[in-house]
């Protein structure tokens, strides 16, 4: 359909040659974001190692209580994905007035939904953490988790936003730098810190100080303003 429809999207399979042009620009993005990748599973194997350490129980409610998170979170993301194309299209067309209103516009949408996602989430934080296991030790577990990362997402959620800006603007370096930083000189050794001293309960509460580490670095850049020249489309 599309290619019958779209006259320009139609691409002659034997005609493929190589661009070196556009695969440096290609290479440019995806390469960064390819180790922030690799780096952030790494990081999450290490915290997962400090949860496995306290049991079946502790693992099954992180486990459930991270399903929950994330699907909490899915409606912010796609207001970070449509920022990148929206941040591409408006710098490519040297319009750099939208662009700022435009991530203002979303970073204020995105902390209106979750604070939504907050308010919803966290009273029937018991109900849901049932729906994958009725025993009590895993849902004081999956509690614990929610009630200390919940209500940081508007932390997250301005961060994806800006992260995405990043990307938009052909900045790929910065969002991984941010990432690095933010896991593991912030939330893996706060973890492992809290963990020990203050309870394994609150150990949750790496996440909130690692997305804060990540704002911090990301809100800088931004206001520097230099992501403006990073753009791929000159």
């Amino acid at each position: 359909y599309i290619f019958r429809r779209y006259e320009f999207l139609r691409f002659p399979i034997l005609k493929f040659g190589f661009d070196k042009e556009l695969f440096k620009k290609i290479f440019k993005l995806g390469l960064p974001t390819g180790i922030q990748q690799t780096i952030f599973s790494f990081g999450v194997l290490s915290l997962q190692s400090l949860i496995n350490s306290y049991g079946s129980d502790f693992i099954a409610g992180f486990n459930a209580a991270n399903k929950i998170d994330t699907f909490a979170f899915m409606p912010v993301q796609s207001f970070a994905t449509a920022v990148t194309t929206y941040v591409g299209q408006n710098i490519g067309a040297n319009r750099y007035d939208r662009v700022h209103k435009g991530v203002i516009s979303t970073i204020l949408m995105s902390l209106a939904l979750s604070g939504i996602m907050i308010l919803i989430v966290l009273p029937l934080g018991p109900t849901l953490l049932k729906l994958f296991n009725q025993e009590p030790a895993v849902i004081d577990a999956g509690m614990a988790y929610l009630s200390r990362v919940l209500p940081f997402f508007v932390i997250l959620a301005v961060m994806f936003v800006l992260n995405s800006t990043m990307r938009g603007a052909g900045e790929a370096i910065i969002p991984m730098i941010s990432t690095t930083i933010s896991l593991w000189l912030a939330r893996i050794p706060c973890a492992y810190f809290i963990a020990s001293n203050y309870g394994r309960d609150n150990l949750f509460y790496c996440f909130a100080i690692g997305w804060i580490v990540g704002l911090i670095i990301t809100v800088s850049y931004y206001m520097s303003g230099r992501w403006k020249n990073k753009s791929l489309v000159k």
